[in-house]
This record gives structure tokens, C-alpha cells and sequence, in this order.
């Protein structure tokens, strides 16, 4: 919204630098009714950015859900992640779960195959012979359980789900390790290219605006000259835009992993 309303200052300037041109011949009247029209669609475009701005304000405080009614800066400042940059994501609650979702098959697991397993008894007392005390015995015993259909079905599949489950928790694993590192290209990417609009091509494109404004007012450039220095400043800028929505995007994807 920032660029429109700057734009649609400028444009208000030219259109009265136009209607003065027009005054003096110094211009066709095709060339002031182009002028005109630009400034107009500049106006429309900067009111529909007002309310596209109102409309995302009143999405963001509903879901913020607070009493208190949140605005943005009209500047963003870089949020830098540092050291995150290299974060182990082993600790990530996705992979938490699946090994959590492992340990319980394997549990599982243990009990059915316990329950196919020999059961040890060892019993020891203390006993008289004849009146007299200090005997003592011992009695050992084994328990083999009479195996059924059943049993070893559950033990069976109780053996392949833990093995699912291993294998569906490494495959998380490698998904997770992939998806944040693609995530971290990402973020680099359009870290390195919102930095050099912001650091580079913005300020130029501004200077740009404001010299062609005034260059036309002094007859330095005509009216042509001026439409197009004006049209590759604001495409400098719309992809300065773009490449900040990119920016942002990369960022919240990448703090799903790291924070």
C-alpha cells in the first residue's frame, strides 16, 4: 500500500504538471488524456490497496483473537534466525510422535510374544524331618503354554505393525531432515534476493521516481521519457514486493522447523 500511496502522489503532481503543459501546447491532447488516465488508474489502484490493507488487518486481529487491535509496521524488519540455520531436527514433535508410536508397537509386540514364551518357577521352604528343623527345599518347574491359532496370529501381527511403524518413523526421519533443508535453500534464497532489492535496487527505483517527476517538470525528459522511467521503477519494485512475499513465505516454513 505504501508504493501506491507514493506512486498516487506522484502521479497527482505530474497530472498537474500535465494540465499545465496542456495550457501551453507544450503537449497533445492525446498525450494529456494518456497522462490522465494513468494517474487515475494509479488513484484506483492505491484505494483498492487501502482495502485489500483493511481487509488483512481485520483477518489478522480475528485470529490473533485479542481485545487489543493489532496494526503493522509500514517498514519490515528482518527477522534473522542465526545459529537455527544449522538446527539438529531430531527433536522435531513429528519425529517425537513417531518414535513414540514405535516404542508402543514394540511394547506391543513384547506382551504377545511373552505370552507364547515358557513360564520358570523356583519355590525353596523350610521343613522337619523326624522333629527336627533345618531341612530346606527347593522345588523348580517349568510352564509351557499350549500354543493356539490365535496366540501366534497376535503375535504375528503384533511383530509386522512394529515393523511398520519402524519403518514408517524412518522414513519421517529422512522426510523431515529433507523438507527442512530444501526449507533452508529456500529461505537463503529469497533472504539473499529481498536483501538485494531492499539494499540495492529499491533506493535506485525510488530516486528514479522522484527525478523523472521532477525532470519533466523542468522539460528534461518528455512525457514518453517519463511514462517508462516511471513503468521500470515501479516494476523494480513490484518484484522487490514479490520476492519480499517469497521472502516471508520461505521464513514461515522454515520456522516450522526450527523454532
Amino acid at each position: 500500500m505504501k508504493l501506491y500511496k507514493e506512486l498516487d502522489s506522484i502521479y497527482s503532481q505530474f497530472s498537474k504538471a500535465v494540465e499545465l503543459n496542456l495550457e501551453v501546447e507544450a503537449i497533445s491532447r492525446l498525450e494529456f488524456a494518456s497522462a490522465k488516465n494513468q494517474a487515475l488508474q494509479i488513484k484506483n489502484k492505491y484505494q483498492q490497496a487501502q482495502r485489500d490493507y483493511t481487509i488483512a488487518l481485520q483477518k489478522l486481529n480475528l485470529w490473533l483473537g485479542s481485545e487489543i487491535i493489532y496494526t503493522v509496521p509500514d517498514d519490515y524488519q528482518s527477522n534473522v534466525l542465526g545459529s537455527n540455520f544449522n538446527k539438529n531436527v531430531s527433536q522435531h514433535p513429528e519425529l517425537l510422535f513417531s518414535r513414540k508410536r514405535v516404542e508402543e508397537a514394540e511394547a506391543n509386540y513384547d506382551v504377545a510374544r511373552a505370552n507364547l514364551l515358557p513360564t520358570f518357577n523356583l519355590q525353596g521352604g523350610i521343613q522337619q524331618v523326624n522333629g527336627n528343623s533345618g531341612f530346606y527345599t527347593y522345588q523348580a518347574g517349568i510352564s509351557i503354554p499350549l500354543f493356539s491359532g490365535s496366540d501366534k496370529s497376535r503375535a504375528k501381527a503384533a511383530k509386522i505393525a512394529s515393523q511398520i511403524v519402524t519403518a514408517d518413523a524412518d522414513f519421517k526421519e529422512r522426510q523431515i531432515e529433507s523438507e527442512y533443508q530444501q526449507a533452508l535453500q529456500a529461505y537463503q534464497k529469497w533472504e539473499e534476493a529481498w536483501q538485494f532489492y531492499k539494499n540495492e535496487s529499491l533506493p535506485l527505483a525510488e530516486e528514479q521516481r522522484k527525478g523523472a517527476l521532477l525532470a519533466y517538470r523542468e522539460g528534461a525528459v518528455d512525457y514518453a521519457a517519463f511514462t517508462q522511467i516511471i513503468r521500470d521503477a515501479i516494476q523494480t519494485e513490484m518484484d522487490a514486493l514479490e520476492a519480499l512475499e517469497q521472502y516471508l513465505t520461505a521464513l514461515f516454513k522454515l520456522e516450522y522447523y526450527t523454532l
